[in-house]
């Protein structure tokens, strides 16, 4: 760029190598972060890193690191911008379909000079220049200077601007069921990543000591690169203190502010559907509709993600799933089902100082041309009992029954709270 001075050349081209745009990363994505690793050299026994204004409020703080060289001290500064180093330069002001030299003084307030010596403030919009601009010409990079000993050195930092996270399809059709999972691969940054073989991905709680910042979330893509041209696979390599871990063997390139979408777990699921109602127990008579409800076993450890359900090909609701061990039941639950309700009255048969006695006449009825299966689970005040057509359970009761096609089914209970 014209007028760009030697040392800010160097730190462009040094933050280049280390964000990805000129070299190739090393990315170990978990979902609330990324770490970004890049070789680094030193031969002046210094290392440079400039991170531009679409990047930089995305790193975490205090998460730059060198390894394999001793630092001895590190420098953080703002950069000047561009428009900053073509102060006391000619640039043109466009006035009245003309344009006019003026030497700029002030690239902050955009304070410019006429050849009178008289001093104006102009619009960036009204001036030109001898050389094109960057799109933000006003921008300061945070850059970011350490002093070493060493030569070759690999430097990482954290980013939230770079993330992954995996969602689900779910497709029921008669006793059958298929789960397809997806892994969205975010960059929310105004840089590009070229990403070296062997990104990991991983899933479980990491405890990091900044809060997560929320970020806007480019709309899922297929649009990304391979070294070879092809989709990269995720495969899954196991788990390293209880995170579950997957990596990339393929090179590949992760756009600016923008989604890579790859496919990513299909594991063998059983499926359930029932009717589900859960609430604390009260002493008051009650109705209304039961829930939609599935659940499913996977074969496979599943990362938490959005989850979509069809059944016979139709979308019957969202959910979320969170972190699931392989072979372990999930409920999901899906809203209201106004073809299954229920009544539940509740008398008092007896009461004291101490405790009091209720009996529980739950009803409900199915009005589909399929059967259901009733999951009702109420929750106990500390030292409930339970008897009657209820089971107890370690937080209050459970109901379990089958309910007819276009019938019903009651179960009577008796709970006693203390």
């Amino acid at each position: 760029m014209p007028g760009m001075g030697r040392h800010h050349r160097t730190a462009t081209l040094l933050a280049c190598t280390v964000l990805g745009a000129a070299h190739a990363v090393t990315l170990r994505l978990y979902p609330d972060f990324t770490e970004v690793r890049a070789a680094a050299r030193a031969p002046n026994g210094a290392i440079t890193v400039s991170f531009p204004p679409g990047v930089a409020p995305h790193v975490i703080p205090g998460s730059l690191d060198l390894e394999s060289v001793r630092v001895l001290s590190m420098t953080t500064r703002k950069v000047p911008s561009w428009l900053r180093t073509q102060e006391g330069r000619t640039v043109w002001w466009a006035r009245a379909g003309k344009d006019t030299p003026v030497t700029l003084v002030s690239a902050e307030d955009l304070v410019v000079r006429d050849a009178q010596g008289r001093y104006r403030t102009v619009s960036l919009r009204d001036l030109s220049f001898g050389g094109r601009p960057p799109a933000n010409p006003q921008a300061r990079d945070t850059q970011y200077t350490f002093r070493v000993q060493g030569q070759n050195a690999t430097l990482s930092y954290l980013t939230r601007g770079v993330r992954w996270s995996a969602r689900y399809t779910l497709r029921a059709s008669g006793k059958t069921a298929t789960l397809t999972g997806l892994a969205d691969l975010r960059n929310a940054t105004t840089q590009a990543l070229k990403v070296d073989a062997g990104a990991e991905l991983f899933a479980g709680a990491v405890q990091l000591r900044s809060q997560a910042g929320d970020l806007p979330y480019p709309t899922p893509t297929t649009a990304g690169s391979t070294s070879e041209g092809s989709t990269p696979a995720v495969v899954s390599v196991g788990s390293l203190r209880g995170l579950q871990r997957y990596t990339l063997p393929q090179a590949f390139t992760l756009p600016a502010e923008a989604t890579l979408t790859l496919p990513f777990l299909n594991p063998a699921v059983t499926l359930s559907r029932y009717s589900a109602l859960n609430i604390p127990f009260s002493a008051t008579s009650s109705d209304g509709n039961l829930q939609r409800a599935y659940r499913m076993r996977a074969d496979a450890f599943l990362p938490g993600g959005a989850l979509t359900v069809r059944d016979e090909n139709r979308i019957v609701g969202q959910t979320r799933l969170g972190d699931t061990p392989p072979n372990r039941a999930v409920d999901l639950k899906l809203g209201a089902d106004p073809d299954v309700t229920y009544t539940r009255t509740v008398k008092v048969i007896a009461r004291d100082r101490a405790s009091s006695t209720y009996r529980v006449t739950l009803t409900a009825r199915n009005r589909r041309a399929s059967p259901t299966r009733l999951d009702v689970r109420e929750y106990l005040p500390a030292g409930g009992q339970v008897s009657g057509e209820a089971q107890q359970t370690a937080s209050g009761l459970q109901v379990q029954a089958p309910v007819p096609a276009r019938g019903s089914v009651t179960r009577t209970y008796t709970v006693e709270t203390r």
